[in-house]
């Protein structure tokens, strides 16, 4: 889907394409960055998590061709805004579309779950090993309960993965913010300063 959108972009440069070895080299980085994780921690299997897709952005950055517009923002920013585009593209195709625009008064779907980042932020750990995490990512209900709605039939090993890709889904729509670290990401509201951390 990377590959799409960056075929799309308009700070990428069409004339040069898009190779498909972007693609190749993004899934090499990605497991590279699973496998690391799993010598570090010392278990005995790991799963790919969508935090790990910031893994992917130095192979982005060496496979694409970038119009001066695309130079001035940053080859690293341009990565980071295709795999937003890119999780917006699924997320869609999975949840409930979260428009731009919504009445003061106005209810949705992903309301407790924004509410519950009120005044929490979460912190995920590049290095987290597979039982933090999960018990991590349980502390978000709400998400959660998204997902056995619009996803029943989500087998149960993909529900970690699929709490962290709303958020990111959530992310895409400027409605959480993603700050990347040395140590991991974190998610929190864009508009409140004052987060106690999870």
């Amino acid at each position: 889907q990377l590959a799409f959108e960056a075929r799309n972009y308009e700070y990428v440069d069409n004339k040069s394409g898009v190779s498909a070895r972007l693609t190749t080299s993004a899934y090499e980085f990605m497991i590279s960055s699973a496998e690391r994780r799993l010598y570090l921690n010392n278990d005995d299997e790991t799963v790919v998590r969508v935090s790990d897709f910031l893994s992917i952005v130095p192979a982005v950055n060496g496979k694409l061709e970038l119009v001066y517009e695309g130079e001035e923002e940053g080859a690293e920013q341009v990565s980071y805004n295709l795999i937003s585009s890119a999780v917006k593209s699924i997320f869609n195709k999975y949840f409930p579309k979260i428009e731009k625009l919504t009445k003061p008064d106005e209810i949705t779907p992903y309301d407790s779950l924004l509410n519950w980042f009120s005044n929490k932020q979460l912190v995920i750990n590049d290095n987290l090993n597979n039982k933090d995490y999960e018990n991590l990512l349980n502390e978000v209900i709400d998400a959660k309960k998204l997902i056995k709605k619009y996803i029943p039939e989500l087998n149960d090993d993909d529900e970690l993965f699929f709490v962290e890709f709303i958020l990111w889904g959530l992310e895409s729509y400027n409605k959480l913010s993603i700050l990347r670290t040395n140590n991991g990401i974190e998610y929190k509201d864009p508009f409140n300063n004052f987060i106690n951390k999870i």
